[in-house]
C-alpha cells in the first residue's frame, strides 16, 4: 500500500473516533475501496502529494470523511461503547477501595443482646471507625468493641 494512501486512511480513523472492533471493520472496508488508486499510484509512480490531491480530490477532507464516518456510527452510541469498555476497571477499583476502607477504616457490628441498652438496642447495627484510638485513649462516654477470640 501507498504511504500516502495509508497515511490517509489513518487520518480518516483518528477523526471518526471510533472503538477498536468499529476502527477495524471501517479501515478494512475504506483500505478496500483505496486499493485502486493505489494500483494506480504504483502504476503511474505518482508522489506523496499527487496522492493526497487526488484523495482528497476523490474522496474528500480526511477530517471531514472521518467526521460522516463518525455521524454514521452514531458518535453518542461510540461514547457509550467506550465507556462500557472502561466499567470494568472503573467497578474493580471501587470494589478495592471499598474493601480497603472496610479492612483499615471503618467496619460494622451488630449487638447481639442488651447489655448496651438504652444506647444500643438488641439488634441494631452500628459502625465503629478504627483509626480513632491509634494516636489517643478512649474517654467516658465512649464505646469500646472488642472481637472475643475464643468464639465463631
Amino acid at each position: 500500500m501507498h504511504p500516502s494512501v495509508e497515511a490517509y486512511a489513518a487520518a480518516v480513523l483518528r477523526a471518526a473516533s471510533l472503538v477498536p472492533r468499529d476502527a477495524a471493520r471501517v479501515m478494512d472496508e475504506l483500505l478496500s475501496h483505496l486499493d485502486a488508486f493505489d494500483r494506480v499510484a504504483r502504476e503511474r509512480k505518482l508522489s506523496d502529494k499527487e496522492v493526497t490531491d487526488m484523495l482528497d480530490k476523490e474522496f474528500g477532507n480526511a477530517q471531514e470523511l472521518g467526521g460522516m464516518i463518525a455521524e454514521a456510527k452514531g458518535r453518542f452510541r461510540t461514547y457509550l461503547k467506550k465507556e462500557v469498555r472502561k466499567l470494568p476497571y472503573s467497578v474493580a477499583a471501587a470494589l478495592v477501595i471499598a474493601l480497603l476502607i472496610r479492612w483499615q477504616v471503618v467496619t460494622t457490628f451488630q449487638t447481639t443482646n442488651a447489655s448496651m441498652s438504652p444506647v444500643i438496642e438488641e439488634g441494631h447495627c452500628f459502625l465503629v471507625n478504627k483509626l480513632a484510638y491509634r494516636f489517643g485513649t478512649p474517654v467516658e462516654g465512649d464505646l469500646v468493641v472488642f472481637r472475643d477470640m475464643g468464639r465463631t
